[in-house]
């Protein structure tokens, strides 16, 4: 389980490392339109922080899952496949939908992760509470701003989508069959 860790810390040193040493960081964040021209933009998006406030954010939302996952015994394989598919397929499509959306920072794997988490978890705290409770957090501040300001609450809601569906792709990966492992019996 200390591989999670060190890949959390790795990615967190690369987050910071980017935001405070590349004073244009702007140019790694992706969107379909910057896509055509300059495709390498996908792989460096979740590098990319907006302000200090989104770094901080993630550093501690990947510190949080790293932890969770740790405690959980979820695989450092099963970690990863869950971070890379979220970071990596979910933009595609949502991109698509939502066109003028620009996409920044690792927070799709984050939420990616804590799906996974919170389905194997169940039996610490059942899904009944998780689930609902964490769909009122994640949507929490849209519906704040859709209260206070009307439509001024779209991009919060677009980026409330991205971090779903990020959700979603962790939790549905819980039902994928994973093959066991042999258990080697030693005799002494």
């Amino acid at each position: 389980m200390e591989k999670i860790l060190l890949f959390v810390f790795a990615v967190i040193s690369v987050n910071i490392l980017v935001f405070f040493l590349i004073p244009n960081s702007s140019i790694f964040m992706f969107n379909l339109n910057d896509f055509v021209r300059e495709p390498w933009r996908y792989l460096t998006f979740q590098f990319f922080h907006t302000n200090t406030l989104h770094l901080i954010e993630n550093i501690v939302g990947l510190l949080f899952v790293g932890f969770l996952a740790k405690e959980l015994d979820i695989s450092f394989k099963t970690f990863l496949i869950v971070y890379f598919v979220s970071v990596f397929i979910i933009p595609i499509p949502l991109s698509i939908i939502f066109s003028q959306s620009t996409v920044a920072g690792n927070s799709m794997g984050i939420f990616g992760v804590l799906g996974l988490a919170l389905i194997k978890g169940r039996k610490l705290i059942p899904q009944k509470i998780s689930i609902p409770m964490f769909l009122f957090f994640i949507f929490s501040l849209s519906i704040f701003k859709f209260v206070s300001c009307g439509m001024c609450y779209e991009e919060v809601f677009k980026s409330d989508v991205f971090h779903f569906c990020g959700f979603i792709c962790g939790a549905l990966v819980t039902f994928v069959p994973q093959p066991k492992t042999k258990q080697i019996l030693r005799v002494s």
